[in-house]
């Protein structure tokens, strides 16, 4: 049996030195079901005229607390009406220069959307959002369209090239050219919320929750974290061999 106990180990020594180390793994990295808005950085942008406001509801939630976003949207008769509201938590940063490459991201939020007076709505969007080096990149997951209720945007997967850079915040236009760096600078994540109406004829007033937010990653090791886990092997299975020997003796 001590035999094969060595066997076993040096298999996986052996598997190890062909892989290059241990494959990445998935992690949990964050997950946010209160929403207390003093954990987020809020950048509010509207094409004017409307009066939005953003606070924790702590009952209208999917369920119990969630971040509410109220637009007042005055009946100004413009030909369109656009808003837009970024969220990106001051807690969650990932560094892919010290902690591991990205090679992919899975994010999940919980939306809900009202109109007062029946007012048609065309799209519902759940949107992630990436900073880094100042700028702003996002990826929208499309829903169906309902109001009341709460559904869940979701993506596995997501990599760089699926993130776009936003060259207007005011509409949530973006440069589908660029992308962040997943081996670069710093990351920090959030989410958008907004509405627009085009033409916009009547006042109305646009109630917007978000709920469960989380986001997943997956990394890949540095180069010096495999060396370091391939030496740990060897000096364990050479330590295994030569207590083998030495009982043998």
């Amino acid at each position: 049996m001590r035999q094969m106990g060595i066997a076993k180990e040096l298999s996986l020594l052996l598997a190890c030195i062909a892989t290059g180390g241990a494959s990445p793994a998935w992690g949990a990295l964050f997950t946010d079901t209160t929403f207390d808005v003093a954990d987020y950085s809020a950048y509010v942008y509207q094409t004017g005229g409307a009066v939005i406001d953003f606070s924790q509801t702590l009952t209208g939630g999917n369920p119990g607390s969630a971040l509410q976003v109220t637009t007042e949207v005055p009946a100004t008769g413009v030909e369109r009406f656009n808003s837009e509201e970024y969220f990106v938590n001051r807690q969650l940063s990932y560094s892919p220069e010290t902690q591991g490459i990205l090679s992919s991201i899975d994010f999940s939020l919980d939306r809900y959307f009202q109109v007062t007076d029946g007012f048609p709505i065309a799209s519902i969007f759940a949107t992630i959002l990436i900073v880094q080096d100042g700028n702003f990149y996002a990826h929208s997951v499309s829903l169906p369209v309902a109001t009341g209720i709460f559904q869940t945007g979701a993506a596995s997967g997501l990599q760089a090239s699926d993130l776009y850079l936003i060259t207007d915040f005011a509409t949530l236009t973006t440069d589908v050219s660029k992308h962040p760096n997943f081996a670069g600078g710093p990351i920090q994540f959030g989410f958008a919320t907004g509405w627009f109406s085009s033409p916009h004829t009547r006042a109305i007033t646009v109630d917007v929750r978000s709920d469960n937010f989380s986001i997943s990653l997956r990394a890949v090791p540095e180069a010096e974290t495999y060396f370091v886990m391939l030496g740990g092997l060897v000096v364990v299975t050479l330590l295994r061999l030569s207590q083998f020997v030495t009982s043998n003796d």
